[in-house]
């Protein structure tokens, strides 16, 4: 199986992509990868170990600092004096440290119905599903075979009502995988802060190096160009009745938390109130049922399950040409 690797010089990569990756870490890998992009820069130590420097340079984690030649006949063989993290290494390892986190959950990669149930399951009658408790998956039988795998992932628990009917509980586990994404990046994010300080944490930074003399002015890779809407330009939708061909909708970037106004527009919370409206802007090229496939701005091809309930950033074209 080929290991998952990301651009070395991306700003930013997809979260699916990030998660993979981080799934793809050891312990003593992630904790180097930890060690480099924490350690303090006038320090020799945290990343001395080169063979798992290696292991994280191929995957695009890394990058290595080179110091000169010894000797103008010395071929392209160059002394390591140094190695930082890409920004790719810097979110695989808070994706690392969300999958790892006390108490959260690290087992396989749930599927989108999967992670809609237990949505669903977390969100309604105090984490409790029974028949006829007030939703389902497409009927009761499909609903228990579901909650079924969420069982087996320590996500769910279940039980019996007191007629003896068939009932899923929602686990602290599954309580805390259903969370939205931004919050486990906070955590991740302020547990560091009180690890290492609150103004040493904030310092690190991106810790990616300078661009080489005259590389400056060199293009950018097409992930790191954006797609040029703003929170203004988009409302939430429900997916499966509002996105048809040839629509766009944002996926927005790690760590965005948003509120929704009655009539679908957007206004950024938290940590994002004062960021633009970054991320991945998908257009709708092909849809069958649930299916949608979709070309993001950067030219990538997808295809994935949107399933009843699931609410996406759709662009508004009127709106971004009256902001025009």
């Amino acid at each position: 199986m080929p290991i998952p690797t990301a651009d070395p010089t991306a700003e930013r990569i997809e979260q699916d992509l990030a998660r993979k990756i981080a799934r793809s870490l050891n312990d003593k890998q992630a904790n180097q990868l930890r060690a480099i992009y924490e350690r303090d820069q006038s320090s020799d130590g945290g990343w001395t170990d080169m063979r798992v420097n290696d292991g994280l340079h191929r995957r695009g984690l890394v990058t290595y600092i080179r110091g000169p030649r010894s000797h103008p006949q010395g071929g392209k063989t160059r002394t390591v004096t140094d190695v930082k993290p890409t920004f790719a290494g810097v979110q695989v390892l808070e994706e690392w440290e969300v999958l790892h986190a006390p108490g959260g959950y690290s087992g396989s990669e749930l599927g989108y119905v999967q992670k809609y149930a237990l949505q669903c399951l977390v969100d309604n009658n105090g984490g409790q599903w029974w028949g006829g408790c007030g939703w389902s998956l497409e009927g009761g039988f499909e609903t228990i075979r579901i909650l079924d795998t969420l069982v087996a992932r320590g996500l769910a628990e279940r039980g019996a009502t007191g007629a003896g009917a068939t009932m899923f509980t929602a686990t602290r586990m599954g309580r805390m995988e259903a969370r939205p994404h931004w919050r486990k990046l906070l955590d991740v994010r302020n547990a560091r802060e009180d690890r290492m300080g609150k103004q040493a944490a904030q310092a690190l930074g991106s810790r990616r190096p300078r661009p080489e003399p005259g590389k400056d002015a060199a293009k950018a890779p097409a992930e790191d160009q954006g797609h040029g809407y703003t929170w203004g330009d988009v409302r939430e939708v429900d997916a499966r009745q509002e996105l048809h061909l040839n629509d766009t909708f944002i996926k927005p970037g790690r760590g965005a938390v948003y509120s929704v106004r009655a009539d679908g527009s957007v206004r950024p919370e938290g940590i994002t109130w004062t960021a633009p409206l970054d991320g991945i802007a998908w257009t709708v090229k092909d849809r069958s049922g649930e299916s949608f496939t979709c070309e993001s701005h950067t030219g990538r091809i997808h295809t994935e399950a949107l399933p009843t309930g699931a609410r996406v950033l759709k662009v508004i074209p009127k709106q971004k040409d009256a902001s025009r």
